[in-house]
């Protein structure tokens, strides 16, 4: 069970640094606003933005997966 916790804590952890990637200027502009790496026929740019949601999804199902687990299926009444 402690490790479940662990787990969440560490997802949770990683969501917020990706989202905090797409909303802070100096990084989100230094390091991704590119046009020359076309990839997929995207610019970097749409495609980072893209793949950054994908992975926050995926993130997030496991999370809630975790959740049903710590909880052990009980419904709230």
């Amino acid at each position: 069970m402690k490790k479940l916790h662990i787990l969440r804590t560490i997802l949770i952890s990683i969501c917020f640094a990706l989202m905090l990637t797409l909303v802070i200027p100096p990084l989100f502009d230094a390091f991704f606003n590119k046009l020359d790496p076309w990839i997929m026929g995207m610019p970097f740019l749409v495609f980072y933005v893209l793949v950054v949601n994908i992975v926050i999804a995926v993130i997030l199902t496991i999370l809630w997966n975790v959740d049903k687990k710590i909880e052990g299926g009980r419904k709230d009444e």
